[in-house]
C-alpha cells in the first residue's frame, strides 16, 4: 500500500459491537475502543473520547492504556497537557510491565519532560530495558543514542546494529524514515550538531531499502545539496523517481527548492531528461496556453533597470522563481560565465538576462523559495528563452 492510502480496518457496524462490549466493561474493548477513536476507524476521530476510553481501560489496570493516557497528558491529546500526570501513568504502565512505557520515560529523561534537568544517561538505561523487553520502537532511540553519543559513547557499529534489527520490521522502516528526514532538516541550522547529515543517513539508507519513499527522497535532497554525501546528479534522479514511485508527496515548496536548481544543472548533460523533471514538478503547466512575452532583444538589465519579469504560468507563480533560481545558480556556478541559452519554439514565451560587456546589473532582492541573495553582478551577454524547457543552446 502507498503511503498516502489509509483505508480502516472495521466497519461501522464492527465499531458498534465493539463499543457495547466497551460499555460492559471489558477493558480490552475499552482499549480498542479508544484507538478507534483516536484514528478514526470505524468512527468519527476524536482525541476527547480517545482520551476517556484511555482513561477508563487505565483505571482498570491495563498497562497499555496506561501507557496511552500518559501520552495524552504528555502531549495535550483529548485533555490539558500536564507533564506530571505523564510521568505518573508512564511509571503505572512501567510497573504493570509495559515495555513501550520504558521507552516513553527515557525520552522523558532525555527531552526533560515533568522534570527540570535531563538526564541522558538513565535515558539510555531505559531505552536499553525496553528494547531487551522487545519493544521495536526503542531500538531506533538506542540506535540514536548511539548515533549522537547521548548518556553513551558515540559508536556507530552499535548503532547500525539496532539500525539493521530496526530495518527488519516493516512497522518500524517508515520511523526509521522520520527520524533520518529529522536528522537531515536538522543539519540545515545554526543548531546543528557535528553528525547531523552522516547520521541521517545512517537512519535513511536502511528504510530506502525496504522501498520506503520518505527515505527515497531524503536520499535525493543528499546527493542534490551534497549533504552527507558527494553531489551526484545521476542518484538524485534515481532517488526522486524512486519517491515518486513509491507515492511520496512532498510540499510542494520544498519540492520546489530542492529540484528547480538539480533539474538545470541536468540540462547541461540531458535536455530530454532535464523537461522531464520539469514536467514531473509541473504536470499542468503547458495545459495553458502560453502568452507570448514581448521583449527587447538588445537592452542591457541596468541598476535602475530591472531584468523584465517573464511569462508566468497562471496556475501559480512559479516559472518566475525557477527562471531566477537558473541566473543566480548559473552566477555561482560559472563564476559569472553564463552562456545559457535555451528556446522553446512550440511557446515562445521569452526571458531575458541581459548587460553589455563591463556593464553591472545590480539586484539586491531575496528570491522566494531560494536561499541565495545576489548584489551588484557583472554579466556578460545572456539570453534566456524558457517555458517548457526544450531546445538547445
Amino acid at each position: 500500500m502507498k503511503e498516502a492510502e489509509k483505508k480502516s480496518e472495521i466497519t461501522k457496524e464492527e465499531f458498534a459491537q465493539l463499543l457495547a462490549k466497551a460499555k460492559a466493561g471489558d477493558v480490552d474493548a475499552e482499549w480498542e475502543v479508544a484507538g478507534c477513536y483516536r484514528t478514526g476507524d470505524g468512527v468519527e476521530r476524536s482525541e476527547k473520547s480517545a482520551y476517556n476510553w484511555y482513561k477508563k481501560a487505565a483505571e482498570q489496570g491495563s498497562a497499555k492504556a496506561q501507557n496511552a493516557l500518559g501520552a495524552c497528558f504528555e502531549c495535550g491529546s483529548g485533555i490539558k497537557k500536564d507533564e506530571a500526570k505523564a510521568l505518573y501513568w508512564y511509571e503505572q504502565a512501567r510497573d504493570n510491565g509495559s515495555a513501550a512505557a520504558w521507552c516513553n520515560l527515557g525520552l522523558c529523561y532525555l527531552h526533560r519532560v515533568g522534570m527540570i534537568y535531563p538526564d541522558p544517561a538513565k535515558a539510555f538505561q531505559y531505552f536499553d530495558v525496553a528494547v531487551k523487553k522487545g519493544y521495536g520502537r526503542a531500538l531506533i532511540v538506542l540506535a540514536k543514542c548511539y548515533l549522537e553519543g547521548e548518556g553513551c559513547d558515540r559508536d556507530v557499529k552499535k548503532a547500525r546494529k539496532y539500525i539493521k534489527q530496526a530495518a527488519k520490521d516493516p512497522k518500524l522502516v517508515q520511523e526509521l524514515a522520520d527520524e533520518g528526514r529529522k536528522l537531515f532538516d536538522r543539519g540545515g541550522w545554526s543548531f546543528a550538531k557535528p553528525n547531523d547529515f552522516a547520521n541521517a543517513l545512517e537512519l535513511t539508507l536502511p528504510a530506502a531499502k525496504a522501498g520506503n519513499g520518505k527515505a527515497y527522497y531524503t536520499l535525493f535532497l543528499a546527493y542534490s545539496k551534497g549533504r552527507g554525501v558527494s553531489k551526484d546528479i545521476k542518484k538524485e534522479i534515481k532517488y526522486f523517481q524512486l519517491s515518486q514511485k513509491a507515492g511520496y508527496k512532498e510540499p510542494t515548496a520544498n519540492k520546489l527548492n530542492a529540484m528547480t536548481t538539480s533539474m538545470w544543472e541536468y540540462l547541461d548533460v540531458e535536455h530530454a531528461k532535464a523537461k522531464a523533471w520539469f514536467d514531473a514538478m509541473y504536470p499542468n503547466f503547458n495545459k495553458a496556453t502560453p502568452t507570448p512575452v514581448a521583449t527587447p532583444t538588445s537592452a542591457p538589465v541596468t541598476a535602475s533597470e530591472p531584468a523584465p519579469k517573464p511569462y508566468v504560468d497562471p496556475d501559480a507563480d512559479t516559472l518566475y522563481h525557477v527562471q531566477t533560481k537558473v541566473s543566480v545558480r548559473y552566477y555561482n556556478e560559472h563564476e559569472g560565465s553564463f552562456g545559457l541559452k535555451v528556446y522553446d519554439a512550440d511557446a515562445d514565451a521569452t526571458f531575458y538576462y541581459e548587460s553589455k560587456s563591463g556593464r553591472t546589473a545590480t539586484r539586491s532582492t531575496s528570491v522566494r523559495f531560494s536561499n541565495v541573495q545576489y548584489n551588484s553582478v557583472s554579466v556578460s551577454d545572456v539570453e534566456y528563452r524558457c517555458s517548457s524547457y526544450t531546445g538547445k543552446y
